[in-house]
């Protein structure tokens, strides 16, 4: 029963994958058709003037596009990051191409705002590789190389997992080589 619900469910998550990547190709589909589009309604006068109806349309078109590329991404990648930037960009649209009035503006950035925060201070996957404080780093340094001189006269060959700790640890902040 069990050997059954599993190849179920990677049956449906295999149906799931070629949908999403159908809707992807899709989307890349239709940003062409738009690039086309884009480019048709260039106009190019004697006077060179462009009108701000002219260009308010075509910042329109770009950041469509611009939208529907960080779809695609969200689509394909799966992770928060790729959520908060597509909401980013969208409401960057509005703010952009929209008319909106003083307080619509004042809400927009603060969307704005909000979004940049979680996705600094909030997503902990994008900020466990990179952001790691040297006061920690020492902090750990220090711990797991005390532990690890009296852990290797212990047990010198075993590989446990404060051992493969240690040499990641060691590994990641490139200061010192362990045996």
């Amino acid at each position: 029963m069990k050997k059954f619900k599993y190849t179920v469910l990677k049956f449906y998550e295999n149906i799931l994958l070629i949908l999403e990547m159908g809707v992807a190709l899709f989307l890349i589909v239709l940003i062409v058709i738009n690039l086309f589009e884009l480019f048709s309604h260039l106009e190019f006068n004697q006077s060179i003037k462009v009108t701000f109806q002219n260009l308010q349309m075509y910042l329109g078109l770009c950041m469509n596009l611009i939208i529907c590329t960080e779809f695609i991404r969200m689509v394909y990648t799966h992770t928060m990051q790729a959520v908060l930037e597509a909401l980013i960009f969208a409401i960057a649209r509005g703010v952009i191409v929209g008319r909106p009035t003083g307080k619509q503006t004042l809400f927009y950035i603060a969307a704005i705002f909000l979004l940049m925060f979680m996705r600094k201070y909030l997503l902990y996957e994008l900020n466990a590789e990179k952001r790691i404080s040297r006061y920690i780093k020492r902090m750990a340094y220090h711990f797991y190389s005390l532990r690890g001189k009296r852990f290797r006269r212990k047990y010198p060959l075993r590989n446990t997992d404060l051992y493969l700790k240690r040499n990641s640890l060691f590994r990641q902040m490139g200061s010192r080589k362990t045996k």
